[in-house]
Parts: C-alpha cells; sequence; structure tokens
C-alpha cells in the first residue's frame, strides 16, 4: 500500500530529484537559469565548466567567474540538469524543473573525481567500437546526477574522466547486444573491461494505438532508466525512439537489472497514461498507449470569479501518491477558447490527482487550507469545474549582514505564531509553525518571487529565510492587495559547520547533517569531503546537530552562530 505524500511535500514536487517527463504539450516559454559553484567547503569554483542538459542532449555550455556563479539565459523551460567539472577533477550536478519559472537559482557543491579506462569487448573477447559507457554514484539521489560518459573508440578502449569518488556503478551498451553492468567503490583511478553479449536478448515494445500512419513517424519515444531509487545514464540512442517499420517503439539490450520509465510524444496530441513503467527483465514486455482516448483523461472548465472562461492557461496535473513517479507521471495542457481542459490523468479512476497553474498569476479557490497552491481531486469520470482567482505573490530581497544581496537563499512560508516561542532544540525563538506552505529561492540580486498562493485576507504569515550568509524570519499579515512585498530582509549571523574527517585523508566521504525543529529549516542535507578530509555546512539555525557518515559514524552537536569546527 503507497503511503499518501504530505501537502508539503507535493509543494517540492517540482524540484524532487527525478529527471524528466516530456508532456503531451510541453510549454515554449524560455527560462534564466543563475547559480553558483562550490567546493565541498562551500568556497567558490572559478572557472568550472558548466552544461544544462534536456532529455539527454546538452543545450547550454557556460564557466563559472572568479566567485563561482554562472548565468544560462535561455533554458527550456523544463527539466534539466546541470553539471560542473574541473581539470581537478571534480564533478557536481543539480537537477533543476524550471517549469513556471521566470528566472530559477542553482547551487551546486563539487566532489573529488577520478578517471576510469578500460576496453568494451563482446563475448568472443573481439573489441566493441562506439559502445556507450556511463558511470554514476548509486549511493544517494543528491549525488546520482553528477554522471560521466563515453564512446569507446575503434579498438573498444573509453575513458571515463569525471567519475565521482566512491560507490559507482559502470554500464556499457551497444545496438544489438545485452549491456553490462558493474560496480566499484575506490578514490583511485581504475581499469574496468566491459563484456557485452552479442544478438540482444532483452527487450520491451511499445506500441501507440489510434495514431494515423501519416503522424506516425512525428511520434517519439522517451525513456529514463533507475536502479534502486537512483537514475542511471542512459545512451542517446535510447533515451528518445523513433518508430520502426512495424510502428513500434523497441528498447533492446539495456541491463535488465534497471527500471526504465517511459513516455510517449506526438505533437497535437493527447497520449495516455503519461508513464509506463517496465521492470527489465531477461525475458520482454509489450506496453500499450493510446492517442485521443477521452477515457483516460481529466476533463474540465477554468472559470474566473467574474464568471469568464479563462483561455489559453497552463496547467500542470500530477499523482499525490506516487513517491518518486510524482514527477514522471505529471501532464500538461492549456485551456482551449472556452476555458475547457483536456489533460492525460497520472493515476488510476479513483485516486486522488491535485492540479495547478504554471502561469502564475492565476489559483484555484478552496484548495486546502495547507496546500495554497494545488487543487486537490480524485479521477472519477465526472467533468470538473474549477473556479479560479488572481493569485497571491510574495515578493522580498534577501541582503546579507552587509546589506549586499544574497543569491541562493532559501524561503519558506509558515503560517505564524502571534509571538515567537521557544522550539525545542533551537537557541532562538521563532515565528515560524508547522509545515510550510510555499517555497522560493533568491537570485543573483538577492530577489525572491513566490507566485500561484491562495492566501486568507488578514491571516499572518511568516517567511523564514536561509542561506550561507545567515537567516531570518520576516513575519507579515496579508492583506487586500495580491502582491505582498516585504522590502528587504536582512540575514542574521547562522551557524557554519566545518568538519573534519581524521581518518583516510584523499577519499571522498558522504556526510549528512540532520536537524528537525518541527519542519523549520534545512532539516537534512548532504554534502561530501573534499580530498583532505574536509567539509562544511553553511547557513544552518543555531542549536542542536547531528552530522553522520554515511558509515554510520556520527556526533551530536550544539552549534552556535558563528563558525563550529567539528571532527568526525
Amino acid at each position: 500500500m503507497r503511503e499518501r505524500t504530505p501537502l508539503h511535500v507535493l509543494l517540492l514536487a517540482l524540484s524532487l530529484p527525478a529527471q524528466v517527463l516530456l508532456a503531451q504539450q510541453a510549454p515554449s516559454e524560455l527560462t534564466r537559469l543563475e547559480g553558483k559553484v562550490v567546493d565541498p567547503q562551500q568556497r567558490p569554483v572559478a572557472n568550472a565548466q558548466v552544461t544544462a542538459e534536456a532529455h539527454g542532449v546538452i543545450v547550454a555550455r557556460t564557466q563559472t567567474d572568479s566567485q563561482g556563479t554562472f548565468i544560462f539565459g535561455r533554458l527550456p523551460a523544463d527539466f534539466v540538469i546541470v553539471r560542473a567539472t574541473t581539470a581537478a577533477p571534480d564533478i557536481g550536478a543539480r537537477w533543476c524543473d524550471l517549469l513556471g519559472n521566470r528566472r530559477q537559482f542553482a547551487r551546486i557543491t563539487t566532489m573529488p573525481a577520478r578517471k576510469i579506462t578500460g576496453r568494451v569487448l563482446d563475448d568472443s573477447g573481439q573489441p566493441v567500437a562506439g559502445a556507450f559507457v556511463g558511470a554514476a554514484p548509486n549511493d544517494l539521489i543528491e549525488f546520482a546526477f553528477a554522471s560521466c560518459t563515453a564512446l569507446s573508440d575503434a579498438a573498444g578502449n573509453y575513458e571515463l574522466t569525471h567519475v565521482a569518488m566512491g560507490p559507482v556503478l559502470v554500464r556499457a551498451w551497444a545496438r544489438g547486444f545485452d549491456g553490462f553492468v558493474g560496480g566499484l567503490d575506490s578514490s583511485q583511478d581504475e581499469k574496468l573491461d566491459c563484456r557485452i553479449e552479442r544478438d540482444a536478448s532483452q527487450e520491451h515494445t511499445f506500441v501507440l494505438d489510434g495514431a494515423r500512419p501519416e503522424r506516425l513517424p512525428f511520434a517519439r519515444l522517451h525513456v529514463d532508466a533507475w536502479h534502486k531509487g537512483m537514475p542511471v545514464p542512459l545512451p542517446p540512442a535510447l533515451q528518445s525512439l523513433r518508430p520502426d517499420a512495424q510502428g513500434a517503439f523497441r528498447i533492446r539490450g539495456w541491463p535488465y537489472e534497471d527500471e526504465l520509465r517511459v513516455r510517449l510524444e506526438l505533437p497535437g496530441a493527447l497520449i495516455a497514461p503519461p508513464m509506463h513503467t517496465a521492470f527489465a527483465d531477461r525475458g520482454g514486455s509489450t506496453h500499450r498507449f493510446a492517442v485521443d482516448d477521452e477515457s483516460l483523461c481529466l476533463r474540465g472548465k477554468l472559470v474566473g470569479t467574474d464568471g469568464q472562461a479563462l483561455k489559453n492557461c497552463g496547467l500542470i496535473a500530477q499523482p499525490v501518491d506516487y513517491g518518486q513517479n510524482l514527477t514522471y507521471r505529471r501532464a500538461i495542457a492549456r485551456t482551449g477558447a472556452d476555458g475547457t481542459f483536456l489533460i492525460p490523468c497520472p493515476v488510476d479512476r479513483g485516486g486522488a490527482v491535485a492540479l495547478r497553474t504554471f502561469d502564475g498569476e492565476i489559483t484555484a479557490i478552496g484548495q486546502p487550507r495547507e496546500s495554497r497552491t494545488w487543487f486537490l481531486t480524485k479521477y472519477e469520470s465526472q467533468s470538473l469545474e474549477i473556479a479560479v482567482k488572481p493569485a497571491h505573490r510574495i515578493q522580498l530581497q534577501v541582503l546579507d549582514r552587509k546589506h549586499v544581496p544574497a543569491p541562493g537563499a532559501q524561503v519558506a512560508v509558515y503560517e505564524a505564531l502571534p509571538n515567537a516561542q521557544a522550539i525545542a532544540g533551537l537557541l532562538q525563538p521563532m515565528h515560524s509553525r508547522g509545515a510550510p506552505i510555499a517555497f522560493g529561492t533568491s537570485d543573483l540580486d538577492g530577489n525572491v518571487e513566490i507566485q500561484s498562493l491562495d492566501l486568507r485576507t488578514s491571516e499572518t504569515l511568516c517567511c523564514l529565510v536561509t542561506c550561507e550568509e545567515g537567516f531570518a524570519e520576516a513575519v507579515f499579515q496579508v492583506g487586500e492587495a495580491t502582491t505582498i512585498d516585504l522590502g528587504k530582509v536582512t540575514l542574521q549571523e547562522a551557524a557554519r559547520v566545518r568538519l573534519r574527517i581524521s581518518q583516510e585523508p584523499h577519499t571522498a566521504r558522504r556526510v549528512l547533517y540532520s536537524q528537525s525543529h518541527s519542519n523549520l529549516g534545512p532539516d537534512l542535507l548532504w554534502t561530501v569531503t573534499d580530498r583532505d578530509g574536509y567539509a562544511c555546512f553553511v547557513g544552518l539555525l543555531p542549536g542542536n546537530a547531528q552530522m553522520f557518515m554515511i558509515e554510520k559514524r556520527w556526533a551530536m552537536r550544539t552549534l552556535e552562530a558563528g563558525s563550529n569546527e567539528q571532527d568526525l
């Protein structure tokens, strides 16, 4: 039985670390993505090479400046993997969801890397040219997108130049072969030969029902692979497939240990269901998609408070209780001229589904008070009529203690207590309470804008701001205006922890920071040590905290505002 996803987690669903769903009517808007690359001690990394990848294709490249900052001016408003590498070698990556955001910010922490070389050979020992080889961390999803790929040369040789230290899975694949999977766990350069078997026996078939023959060539099958909850790099030849001569899409030879998450796109058509999951095995399977099957869609209408239908309004529909598949199963569409919509349903009949607009200017009326963004319903046969109104937005500028704009600040919005109260484990009384109802991030100018909110007039809310430079609370009351401008919010000094792992230098070690205070602030953060055994956590609320290594060594500490030095 699945556990129902808490609504405050659903608010974060569009930034979950899952790869991509190219929906049937993807938006054409472009987004500006800003960011900063830092090392494990949170120091800026200059001259790092940064790429943005959408659906397995690199769509933009840039380089960090002397402060570690980078800017991509025009990225698709979609799921994007941002990856940073240095010559050391180091590697870091971040998964970003840019849908519905005109401007976003991403902070990337690099980790020490090494090289892996070897040959790709067939089952008779002959070299395989042009084979795909990929390696990715397989212990924590926070690091899994820091992957490295290469192709073998004419002699079967390959070189992976930026493989993260620690446990990784290495895969190899070529057309007509069954794939290879091998594991490595070290901090040294290594050699690994990959043997793949000819005459691929593993095959999954996907069929599109209802498409006219002349339209079928325009259909594309998009594939992602996962292994025990971790994303797996796929060769471009398998990430986006065209139909074969029989009109079917076939995935052949990918290693049987993995789960394949597959969606199909045909321009101008509604495809249902939004996703199929194929559990790869030694045999094969067949899965079917349908074109414009209204029985598999949510139907409804958006109506404004003046009774007028809202045309050309973007909508997102996604499950409430599908765990990591939330973003994979989501579908998007736009309303027609009469305000009606038809959107592939991401859940089975009777399942809970959440909808919201991604235009940011309007929001549904009558949403659960703990949501403020999503309209929740069940997938039934009836048509929905959703009343919408102008949405509230919260804006502010975050400044550090020197009154300089602070980029990358995390802002969580809470219902506020009338007076600051002591919270167990914290050194400072707080107004924030309960689960957050909305989130935002400051850009390079320190500006934050949180849209699509349904707020009550006269209710008291609180923004809790945490970032590298400090933390702050901003308490405010909602008035009649839909735009709530909090002005400049100046940070006070937060706790900063510099950890030293005394054993095994030159080995990257995963470290967890845990601080739970009634859902306030960053309560679960991961980082990795540098080659000298140092790591750093910044922007923490002063109070009790625990630091864990993945090998279970841990320490409980009370953190004061300012710098804290700890051994682990």
